[in-house]
């Protein structure tokens, strides 16, 4: 069973406006390169949990369930 946290993009890019931050700067304050941050973004790449939680501390005020889902490849899969 393969279990993948994904982003809530859009509610991620409107928690960073929030802060008042951009992209860049929120991509520094989690401890993650801008590329890095913006290939999350696009969808290819899956934040590990180490960065998810680096992530959220940046994103104080927010949940898991609100900024990330988790997505089970088992429901996911087409027979």
């Amino acid at each position: 069973m393969a279990i993948r946290v994904r982003i809530k993009i859009s509610t991620l890019k409107r928690a960073i406006a929030l802060l008042n931050m951009s992209q860049n700067a929120f991509a520094r304050a989690a401890g993650i390169s801008p590329s890095y941050l913006a290939e999350v973004l696009k969808g290819p790449k899956l934040p590990s949990p180490a960065t998810r939680k680096r992530m959220l501390e940046v994103l104080s005020g927010y949940a898991f369930d609100d900024i990330f889902y988790i997505e089970d490849g088992e429901s996911d899969q087409r027979h």
